[in-house]
Parts: structure tokens; sequence; C-alpha cells
């Protein structure tokens, strides 16, 4: 801070301040020695006056304590009011008692305590002489032939020391006063000797550079080194005005050579600049001030045409005139584009020769342009015609994403970089889960949003160097490179498996869709792209009939594994017109009544060199390849007059109940078809039973209600199928108009050991019983079991443990063996 204060300082003051610091910092420097020595020496003085008279004093007191003769020592301490600094002396005996004591009449002093230091000191102590601001107290041990005979002890102020003291600092500090005032004389009369021309010589230069008047001068008043300084000043200043005057001739000169190529190049009908090699535009012709930006007089040739703020080479887009001929020496030919304010397009093309001096360095050039806008937005726009149509022929029109070819050349690539560096490349087949249901229910429109939401959240699993591509349909593959291990390969697929299983909003309809994924390895699995497409389909597949929305590698067994699949499929569409369709019925029991109520009809085929498929070895195909809508209106119609039949036999009214599919539910003749099958077989619409599972009703919660009502306007009972396995409808469960509820079997399972399955069980079981819904209990395999549900009071269970799925002879017969009372007891409530 004092340093900043210091510099702007005028340099008479700041002559002044160095001075006057000086005198003042020898000054200070003497006066603390002075006053330190003085110190010094007066306490030096006083302690050895002290001393002596001390010394007197025991001697001649010696003899007073042999005799014990007080009045002598007091005759011989009263000695001691000569000394005007005294405030007590004392004469103690060895064993501490006061032998006699002489006060100062003026100083009020209280009784020594005993032992202290200086008030009665040890006689065995020696000499003791202590010396503080306000008292001096001396202390000496009176003894004869070498025997302590007691103590003398001497109290004096220190007046006098102060005085004399104070007396001595009074001098120093008038000492210091005067020598300071004559140092601040001297530093102005310096000051004004070596500051005011120096001043002088400043204003001169100001004015001048101001005013740019030279013909000031300044006076010489010394004849010094300052006053030579002012002789030079005023020379310099006769010197700038000739050289002023030649300049404004020279001036004047140029000006008018100026004009005249002025008026030449304002004839040229094209802009035409000179450029100097530091980018300033020197010269620029009409034609090119038309195009430089109003107010701008410092022109830099990078402005006229608001291409950039700074020179072309730089930007790193346009080639710079300046530049290359700079480099080459030649004239040269280039071409500029950039945008206008309105958001157009302007290009022109530059023609930029070399400008040099009289010696023939470079010093600019001089640069012609030629508008060609309206050539180049023709060729742009050839060119984006063809882009277009190349993106076109290799990209996806609804996701963009590439499609079949361009993965196929992209995919070729890889292989042949994979194949140089001896890396491992993934494959991964996607096809999405229930894509066919959305269309089939909500149309192809909200279909290609859907897929276009799919692709948005790929691209966003994916680093830049994958390549996601769309082969058509809801199928999609990702080529991975590079791979460092299998994990890196598996998390990226359970990534895809997450994002894809998450809820989809596509115009207020909340979508689950999820994937299968399938795997295939560059080397392991195949060297081409045809050997791991079709490996990596092969995997896909088995993630779809292993339950979907999981991922799988592709195995040496997959190929039989899709050989065998295909032929089901081909099998199963000429299953029906061959009769190798029949229908197992599994009865569910009345547990108030331990008879049948009712019955689930599901279907069997018999596979020639297989033999007999369950359900879920087949209807995954079928709802694939879609012959699951002709088999499904079989199996429905069917039940229906096997229901029929046996009426009578089961000596009431006898459910039956059918399972419906995904697609099943969302076709659009569902209510037509189930209206004409209760009118051809004859059945009454309250005993069929149509169970659905939780994942059709939610994929479009209000269609599905809405389907539901018109389903039960016909008559017919609806049941929600293994209700409780990975949805959540407890929200939607008083909206559903649904008869039954059947606790789903993986529950009932672990019944009655497990706790927590017990807690489901007990819960799902009081939640139907206070929406007055009849619970139908699946898969009781156990006594157990069985006991534990007619406790819950469940209306109806079904599983093995009473009956497995029979064929409708033997089911006829069981309904004929009526039990007897006491067995009809056994399974009664």
């Amino acid at each position: 801070m004092f340093a900043n204060f210091f510099r702007r300082l005028p340099l008479g003051r700041k002559l002044v301040t160095i001075m006057m610091l000086t005198a003042t910092s020898v000054l200070i420097i003497f006066s603390v020695a002075e006053v330190g020595r003085e110190l010094i020496w007066l306490r030096s003085e006083t302690a050895e006056e002290l001393e002596s008279l001390t010394e007197v004093i025991a001697q001649n007191s010696a003899a007073a304590l042999v005799f014990g003769d007080r009045e002598s020592a007091r005759v011989t301490l009263s000695a001691l009011q000569a000394k005007p600094s005294l405030l007590v002396a004392q004469i103690v005996t060895p064993d501490g008692k006061l032998f006699v004591e002489y006060r100062s009449s003026t100083y009020a002093w209280d009784e020594i305590p005993a032992g202290s230091e200086i008030g009665n000191p040890s006689i065995h102590q020696g000499e003791v002489f202590h010396f503080d601001a306000d008292h001096i107290d001396i202390a000496r041990a009176i003894r004869l032939d070498h025997e302590t005979l007691g103590l003398l002890y001497l109290q004096f102020g220190t007046d006098e020391y102060l005085q004399e003291l104070t007396t001595f600092l009074a001098v120093v500090a008038a000492v210091f006063a005067l020598t300071l005032f004559g140092a601040l004389y001297l530093s102005t009369r310096l000051q004004r000797l070596i500051s005011d021309p120096i001043i002088a010589l400043a204003r001169a230069a100001e004015a001048a550079g101001r005013e740019r008047d030279y013909r000031q001068r300044v006076y010489r008043q010394t004849d010094d080194e300052i006053g030579a300084l002012v002789d030079h000043f005023n020379a310099m200043l006769g010197q700038i005005e000739d050289r002023d005057r030649h300049v404004e001739r020279l001036l004047a000169e140029r000006t008018r050579e100026r004009a005249f190529l002025q008026d030449i190049i304002d004839a040229v009908p094209e802009p035409v600049m000179v450029i100097a090699a530091d980018y300033r535009v020197r010269l620029l012709n009409k034609a090119g001030a038309r195009l430089a930006p109003a107010g701008v007089t410092d022109l830099r040739c990078y402005q006229v045409h608001g291409c950039g703020g700074g020179p072309c080479d730089r930007s790193g887009v346009r080639r710079c005139p300046l530049s290359e001929v700079r480099i080459s020496g030649h004239p040269v030919i280039i071409e500029h584009e950039c945008g206008t304010p309105e958001g157009g397009l302007h290009a022109m093309e530059i023609t930029a020769a070399p400008l040099l001096d009289a010696e023939g360095g470079f010093v600019g050039i001089v640069e012609s342009e030629k508008d060609i806008t309206d050539r180049r937005i023709a060729e742009i726009r050839l060119l984006q015609n063809q882009e277009r149509l190349d993106h076109l022929a290799h990209h996806d029109t609804l996701t963009g994403l590439p499609n079949r070819l361009l993965f196929q050349e992209r995919f070729d690539e890889k292989l042949g970089h994979a194949h140089r560096e001896n890396a491992t490349l993934a494959l991964l087949f996607l096809d999405l889960d229930r894509f066919k249901n959305v269309n089939d229910t909500f149309g192809h429109a909200i279909g290609d949003r859907l897929l276009e939401a799919v692709t948005h959240r790929l691209r966003q699993c994916m680093r830049l160097s994958d390549t996601v591509a769309r082969l058509g349909g809801d199928e999609f593959a990702i080529i991975l490179e590079p791979v460092p291990d299998l994990d890196a390969v598996s998390h990226v697929a359970r990534k895809i498996n997450d994002v894809l299983s998450q809820v989809f909003d596509i115009e207020g309809h909340e979508l689950y869709v999820g994937t299968s994924v399938g795997i295939s390895l560059f080397p392991v699995d195949g060297h081409d792209v045809e050997t791991l497409c079709r490996n990596a389909d092969a995997a896909m597949y088995l993630a779809k009939q292993e339950g979907r929305g999981t991922f799988r590698y592709f195995t040496a067994d997959m190929n039989e594994s899709a050989r065998r699949r295909l032929d089901l499929e081909v099998r199963l569409r000429h299953a029906l017109e061959r009769g190798e369709l029949e229908l197992h019925f599994q009865p569910q029991l009345a547990l108030e009544h331990g008879v049948i109520r009712g019955t689930e009809a599901q279907p069997r085929w018999h596979v020639d060199g297989v033999g007999l498929l369950a359900p879920a070895e087949f209807i995954p195909v079928a709802e694939e390849s879609g012959l699951i809508l002709p088999i499904g209106e079989w199996v429905m119609e069917t039940a229906c007059r096997q229901a029929v039949a046996w009426q009578a036999l089961a000596g009431a009214p006898l459910r039956v109940a059918v399972n419906l599919s995904a697609r099943q539910f969302r076709q659009q003749k569902l209510v037509h078809m189930v209206r004409d099958i209760l009118a051809r077989t004859g059945l009454a619409p309250g005993l069929l039973d149509l169970e659905l599972t939780e994942s059709i009703l939610l994929s479009d919660v209000e269609s599905a209600i809405a389907l539901m009502h018109e389903l039960r306007a016909l008559g017919v009972n609806l049941s929600l199928d293994d209700f409780g396995t990975g949805y959540s409808s407890l929200s939607y469960l008083n909206q559903f108009p649904i008869q039954h509820l059947k606790v789903a079997q993986e529950f009932v399972r672990h019944l009655p050991q497990d706790r927590r399955s017990r807690a489901i069980a007990e819960a799902v079981v009081l939640l139907a019983h206070s929406l007055d819904i009849e619970v139908v209990a699946e898969g009781v395999e156990t006594e157990a079991q069985f006991d534990y549900f007619r406790r819950l009071g469940c209306a109806y269970i079904q599983g093995d443990y009473f009956s497995r799925p029979l064929p409708a002879r033997e089911f006829e017969d069981l309904l004929r063996a009526k039990p007897p009372r006491g067995e009809a007891r056994q399974f009664a409530a």
C-alpha cells in the first residue's frame, strides 16, 4: 500500500519524503542508542554508590550487634538520613528477629513478611541487590572475623535516578526536533533545485504531445546536468518540428496519389481489395465497400464478407488467400462460402496476387472477387439429393437406423478389422416381445411411435463405436466392437433388457414390450456375416422360448433346436385339419360341497414320432406364428360342446374354463366369435369361464376393461389367472368385472411351509372376498395345501391332489363315479 502511494507522489515530494525518512531513521537509531547507554551508566553508578554505602553501614553495625547495643545501631542507621532516597533501614539478628529499624517519615511501609527474599532474606543467602521501577533493595550480611552476626537491609527510592533520566531524555528530544526541522528545510531546498526543472520538462513534453506544438521551449535555470538535459530537450523539439513539416508534405502527396488510384479501382465492377500482411484492408473499391460492414473504419479482410471473426487460416474451414500467396509466391484462385444474415448462402471465387515492395519483399496481396452463389447453390442441391438418395438406400425411413443393406456392409468391415486385429466381435439380435399385440390392438401408427421410442433408448445404451440397425418389423441388430470379454457383452444385453422392459408412454397409452436378445461371437460362433446372423437369430428364439425379457448366447445345440422349432411350426399348421389336437380337462372341486363344479380345458397335441405335447411346448409357437387364433377358436368351441354333453352327468351346472392368449384377446372379432360359439353349441353363457392373465390386461387397461364389459354383457364369466406374478393390478382389480381369481401356482407350490407365500395367499383370498370374487387355488398337489386353502375359505381348488388333467373319456368316468358320502365329506369344507 505504501509503495503504491509513494509511486503516485510528485518527484519533489518523493525527494522530501526520502530525505525526511532517512533523517528520521538516523535520529531514532542515535537517540535509542544514547538513551540506552545513559540508562546503563546511571544504573551502574547508582548500584556502585549504594553498595559502597551499605558496606560502610554494615561494618559500623558489627560492634552494636556484638554487644547488643540497639542505641548504637540506631545512631549508625540515623546517619543514612542524609540520603533523601532512603526509605527503610533494618538490622536483623541471625534468628530472623528485627534488631533495629529506621524508616523515612515520608514512606509508609508495612512490616516485612517473615521469610521474604527482600524484606527478610536468609543470612546464608549472602548479598542481595534488587533493582525495580519504584525502589531498590539491598541486603548485606554483617560479619566479624568470618562470623555472621546479622543482616543489614536497606531500601531506597528511585526518584533521583528517574529525575536524572528524565532530564537526559528531554535533552535528547530537543536535539531530535531541531535536527529534524533542519533536515526538512534542507530537503525542501534540494527538491526545488532538482524537481522544478524536471517538472518544467515534463509539462513541455506533455503539451507537445497533446497539442502537437513543437515550437515551445524550456528555460534553462542551472549549468549542471539538468541544464544540459534542458538543452537537449529543446534541440529535440526543433528536430521534431522540422520532421513534422516534412511529413505533412509527404502525406499530402500520398493523398493525391491514393485518390488517383482509388478512382482507377472504383471503375472495376468486381470487388477489389489491397490487403496488407497484417490482414488490414489498405484499399477497397466501391463494389467491395458495399460488402463491408457500415461504420467500421479500421477494416480487416475477413470482416468484408462477415464470414468470420478472424483470419481464414485460423478457422480451419476456409483457405486464406493471404497465407497461400505468401507461401507459394504466385497468384491463387480460392472459393469461399459463408452464410448471409438472412440465413442464405453467399459464395465467391477469389483471385489473389502477391504485392511486393521496391526490394521485392512481400507486403500483401491484391484480391479480386466474383460472385458464384447461384452456381454453388445448384451444386449443393445436387449433392444433397445424392446424399438423400444414399441415406434412403442405406437407412430405415422410420427410425433412421442403418437398414439391412448398410448393416451387412458395416458388419463386413468390422469382421475384416476383427480378422486383422485378432479381436472378438459380438452380434446381438433383438426381437421385441408383445409388439404384435400392440399393432393388433392400437394400430400401426402407435406401433411406429413405439419403434421410434425403442430406437431412442437403444441409442442411449450404445457407444459411438457400436452399430445399431433395424432389420425389419420389430427386429434389431447390434454390432459390438471391440469386446473386452463376455462380461461386457452380458452387461450390454442386461442393460438393453432393463431399458426396454420399462413402460413406454405412447400418446397416452402405457405400453410394455420388453425384448429377447440372442448373441453370437466372432470367431467362436462363425467367421462370416451369414453364419453369425443365423446363430444369433437361433439364440434369440431360445431366449423367447425360455420366458422372454432375457438374453442367450449361441451354442451348437441351438441349430438343432431352431430346426426343431421350424419343423414344429410347419406341423402345427396342419394339426387341426389332421385332427392331432385334443382337449384334456382338469376338474375344479367346490370345497363347500366336495363335488366337481367346473373344469379347465387344456389342449394337447399328438405329434408323430414325438408324442403328446403339453401347451407350454407348442402354444408359444402358435402365438408367434399367428396359429393361436384358429387353435383358440377350436379349443373354445370343443370345450363348450363337451360341457353341454356333461351337464346331465354332473347333476348340477358344470362350468368350463378356457384360457385366452394375448393375441386372441386383442382380435377385433372376439366378442362376435364367443357369441357365435355359444349359439352353435347351446352352452349357457354363465357356464363359460374365460381366463385372462394380468399381462394381457395391463398392456392397455382402459381398452381391456371396455372389452371385458362387452364379454360380461354376453353373460360369460371372467377369471384372472396367475394373479400376482410380476404385475401390479391391485389398483385396477376393483375395475375389472371378474368373477374368479386364481392364485398363481408359484405361491401355492411353497405352501403351507413358506411364511411369505402364506402371507401372500391369505392377502389375496382376503382381498378377493372383500370384492365378492371367488378364489380358485390352482396347482394344489398335497393334502397340507388342500387343508390350508379349505381353512382359508377358498371356493374351488384345482390340482393333481384331486385330479390331474384328464382326457374327455376319463373325465366323463370321473363324473359318473359318484364318490361315497364319506369321500364326499372328505373334500367338503
